[in-house]
């Protein structure tokens, strides 16, 4: 599993932001610091260690080093807050009592839940103001520091949501496949490398992601074309559909359109 480098701003150990990408479906990682999620508005579906994780708005999600997290599934306007810390801060930060769990680097339960509205009114007013590069290092990172404590606070009196079933092996494996390779694959070929048949894993990845195959890799297609073509300075954009997988300009269109919401015309002028 490949573990990925945050990048923290110099000399901080926290860091927060708003994410509101739903397109730029990453590849399956971890990395050495811990995350947490904090869902504004739309749906997602991640997969934890092989688990589906369902998101909703002011849905809380805490992400330990060690496991393993996958975004398959957004929709249009999913928004959320993110804040990462490095463990040097934890150590400082967390003492013996409960939570001394977020020293850990892959803790066994479930750590996503629903906080209520008063209680994701004050984290939401905590991110917007920790949120942002500029902030002095020492002022920034003790803030994030008491967001640690008191988003942990939360987490811990509100209600559990009941355990997701674990996403099939081939299921798993077809979503890393499709993120890590070509996503440009063949169904058929897809299916025998997960080990199940093309019947079988697509009506498994439909049910436990919420996406189609097709679907999901058209979503990994354009998210290689958003990384190709970038401004628009270093390639044109038929060039970077081409390269993206897709056969046509006709192809690559309608597909942008129905995971973008809008045409390549529309998205480049908004660049």
């Amino acid at each position: 599993m490949r573990r990925d480098k945050l990048r923290l701003p110099p000399k901080r150990e926290a860091n927060a932001w708003e994410y509101s990408g739903p397109n730029q479906m990453r590849k399956p990682h971890t990395h050495s610091e811990l995350e947490i999620n904090l869902v504004l508005k739309g749906q997602a579906r991640y997969l934890v260690n092989g688990r589906p994780c369902d998101l909703a708005p002011r849905s809380m999600l805490w992400l330990f080093p060690d496991q393993d997290h996958l975004l398959v599934n957004a929709s249009h306007d999913f928004c959320m807050w993110i804040a990462v810390w490095r463990q040097s801060l934890i150590k400082r930060t967390v003492g013996s009592g409960q939570a001394k769990i977020l020293r850990e680097s892959s803790p066994p339960g479930h750590f996503c839940r629903i906080v209520s509205r008063e209680d994701f009114g004050k984290l939401h007013g905590l991110f917007h103001d920790l949120a942002g590069w500029d902030l002095d290092c020492e002022l920034a990172d003790s803030g994030l520091a008491y967001l640690l404590m008191k988003a942990w606070n939360i987490f811990e009196k509100t209600e559990p949501l009941p355990p997701a079933e674990e996403v099939h092996p081939a299921v798993a494996k077809a979503a890393r496949i499709l993120q890590e390779d070509d996503a440009s694959i063949q169904v058929d070929e897809l299916a025998g490398r997960a080990g199940l048949s093309r019947s079988q894993l697509s009506r498994l990845f439909h049910k436990q992601t919420g996406v189609t195959l097709v679907e999901f890799r058209n979503r990994r297609r354009i998210d290689k074309f958003l990384q190709l073509y970038g401004t628009g300075q270093r390639i044109n954009m038929l060039q970077a559909a081409y390269d993206s997988g897709f056969g046509s300009y006709a192809q690559f269109h309608r597909i942008f359109k129905e995971v973008m919401g809008m045409g390549p015309s529309e998205y480049r002028r908004s660049l």
